[in-house]
C-alpha cells in the first residue's frame, strides 16, 4: 500500500493503515495496522483459508474525510489448494455397516485441501488407492476420477470378518481409517458338500 501523504516537510504522515477482508470467517487472519517500511509505503499480509468470494478493503487513518485509497474495495478470489492426504473423505455402502461376502460396492472418495476445502477438479490430486485389511488384505480397483473432485473405487470383500479401510495419495494415508464387519452370504448350493 502506498499512502502519498506527506508532512509540510517532505516526510510520510504518520497514518495508521488497516485492511479488512469480508465477510469475515474465522479462520481468516490479518494483521491491523499495517507496519511502515520506508517512502510511505506500508506492507502487511492476510491469510484467508475458506475458499470463496472476498471483498478486501483498505483504509488510512480513522478521519472520514480522508479520500478512500485508489482500488479499494477490491474483490479478491481464493480458490481451493492441492489435494492434501489427510484430508481425504470416504463414503461407501458397506462402510461402518455389516456387508454380505462377495457384495460389489462403490467407495467414493472426496479430495479436499489442507483446510477441508472440496476440491472441484482431478489436477494434481495424484493416485487415489484404497485397502482393506484385517480377515484379508483387499485393495479395490483402481480408483477413478468421476466429478467434483471425487474418485469412485469398485471392490468386494469375499471372506467374513472385521475390515479396516485406509485410504490414500499416492502413498500417504488419510488421518481417518474406517471400518466395515462382512458377514456370510445366503446358502449356495454350489459350495456345498456331502460328509458321512
Amino acid at each position: 500500500v502506498n499512502n502519498a501523504r506527506l508532512n509540510p516537510d517532505g516526510t510520510p504522515m504518520a497514518d495508521v493503515v488497516t485492511v479488512a477482508v469480508s465477510p469475515r470467517t474465522t479462520n481468516a487472519s490479518y494483521p491491523t495496522p499495517f507496519t511502515h517500511t520506508a517512502n510511505a509505503v506500508y506492507s502487511g499480509t492476510y491469510t484467508v483459508t475458506k475458499a470463496g468470494t472476498y471483498t478486501l478493503t483498505v483504509s488510512v487513518g480513522s478521519a472520514t474525510s480522508i479520500p478512500k485509497i485508489s482500488g479499494s474495495p477490491a474483490s479478491i478470489l481464493v480458490t481451493p489448494g492441492p489435494v492434501d492426504a489427510l484430508t481425504l473423505q470416504a463414503t461407501g455402502s458397506c462402510l461402518g455397516v455389516s456387508c454380505i461376502a462377495g457384495t460389489v460396492s462403490v467407495l467414493t472418495v472426496q479430495t479436499r485441501d489442507r483446510y477441508g476445502n472440496l476440491l472441484a477438479g482431478s489436477s494434481g490430486a495424484g493416485v487415489i488407492t484404497a485397502v482393506f485389511s484385517g480377515a484379508a488384505t483387499v485393495a479395490s480397483s483402481p480408483c477413478v476420477y468421476t466429478i467434483n473432485g471425487q474418485y469412485a473405487c469398485e471392490y468386494a470383500l469375499g471372506k467374513v470378518g472385521n475390515y479396516t479401510l485406509t485410504v490414500a495419495l499416492s502413498g500417504v494415508s488419510a488421518a481417518r481409517t474406517y471400518s466395515t464387519t462382512v458377514t456370510p452370504g445366503p446358502i449356495s448350493s454350489a459350495a456345498c458338500t456331502l460328509n458321512g
